[in-house]
């Protein structure tokens, strides 16, 4: 959902607030996007989750997010999480752009 929700319609923040307004208040059994899964259960979750990410709003912590072309990058990300953890006291994950789909550094 996530995944979805960050490659198709992340850009889309006010458009979705926008509709969601037009919706409030509406009993909704079903969501179907015209290219994207249909949602059948959880769809209170579903609404709020699209939500809160067309806000904007972000989990506490923070995302390492790095490229590496030889490896000398990848090497320091572990002094820098252990700084952020011990020093800032924040929660952080390290995550490869190389590896990784960035939506993976969301925390879902």
């Amino acid at each position: 959902m996530v995944r979805y929700y960050s490659n198709i319609v992340g850009k889309y923040g006010i458009p979705v607030q926008n509709a969601l307004k037009k919706l409030a208040g509406i009993h909704i059994d079903y969501i179907c996007s015209t290219h994207g899964p249909v949602w059948h259960e959880n769809v209170e979750k579903v609404v709020n989750l699209y939500d809160r990410m067309s806000k904007y709003e972000t989990d506490p912590g923070l995302v390492i997010c790095y490229g590496t072309m030889y490896g000398n990058t990848e090497d320091r990300t572990p002094s820098m999480y252990e700084y952020i953890w011990i020093k800032e006291n924040r929660e952080a994950k390290v995550v490869s752009s190389f590896a990784a789909n960035i939506y993976l550094g969301w925390g879902r």
